[in-house]
This record gives structure tokens, C-alpha cells and sequence, in this order.
């Protein structure tokens, strides 16, 4: 028995959840706190998930939408990498509606994972810093 390499992923709604949070934690490592404002980071960051996974007919619509609503110029090269490679994961249609819809119901949850792997990266750099210098 073969499989077609057109087959999309079987992602489970936990996986696609995993996609989201990979998404916006790329696409925040672009945004910039001068321009948004540190108090409005996470609430900016909860609307413009739910308005791309809105417009989320085709992939780079999503990321348009992200960067307009973030008002992100380029994303930068490391971030760009990371988004096209998770836009392939979800290039099947199927895979990206389920995608948007899933970003759209859970996009308070999503955030906060996303906030906690940058506090924890974060947390992690400075504790990697302070060894260094002691």
C-alpha cells in the first residue's frame, strides 16, 4: 500500500493549536513593542490571530492580515523561514480551514501559550547570561 505525498498530515485539533502558537510566536519575534506599546502587546496580539485565521482563505493572506494588524513592515529572515515552513504544513486547504477555525475559537489560549514559551525563553537566556558573567 502507498501513500500519495499529497496527502495532507493527519493533525489533530492539539496539533493545529501547536501551529497556531509556532505561528504567532514567529510573527511576534518581528513585531515591535516601540510600535505597538508593551500594555498592548497581548491584546493586539489576540485580535490580529482572530482577524488572519478569519481571512485565512490561503496562507499568505494570514500572514498579510498578521502583519497589517501588527503593523509589521518585514518579517525578519529567521522569522520568515519559520512562517513559510509552517505555511506548507498547512498549505491543504482542509488543513487550513480547520487551522483558522481552531485559531479563531481558542485564540485566548493560544496567546497564552505563546506567552508563556517567550517567558520562558526569556527566563532561560537571562539564566544563561547571568552563568556566563558569574
Amino acid at each position: 500500500m502507498s501513500t500519495s505525498t499529497d496527502t495532507p498530515p493527519d493533525l489533530s485539533d492539539a496539533d493545529l493549536a501547536d501551529l497556531a502558537v509556532d505561528v504567532l510566536d514567529a510573527v511576534l519575534s518581528s513585531a515591535s513593542t516601540d510600535v505597538i506599546g508593551v500594555s498592548h502587546w497581548w491584546d493586539r496580539a489576540t485580535s490580529a490571530l482572530v482577524s488572519a485565521a478569519a481571512a485565512g482563505t490561503y496562507w499568505p493572506r494570514v500572514m498579510s492580515t498578521l502583519a497589517a494588524k501588527l503593523q509589521i513592515d518585514t518579517y525578519g529572515e529567521r522569522d520568515s523561514r519559520a512562517l513559510l515552513a509552517l505555511g506548507a504544513r498547512l498549505s491543504d486547504p482542509a488543513v487550513l480551514g480547520r487551522w483558522s477555525y481552531i485559531a479563531q475559537r481558542d485564540a485566548p489560549y493560544i496567546v497564552a501559550m505563546c506567552r508563556i514559551r517567550r517567558a520562558d525563553r526569556t527566563a532561560t537566556r537571562t539564566a544563561a547570561t547571568k552563568k556566563d558573567a558569574g
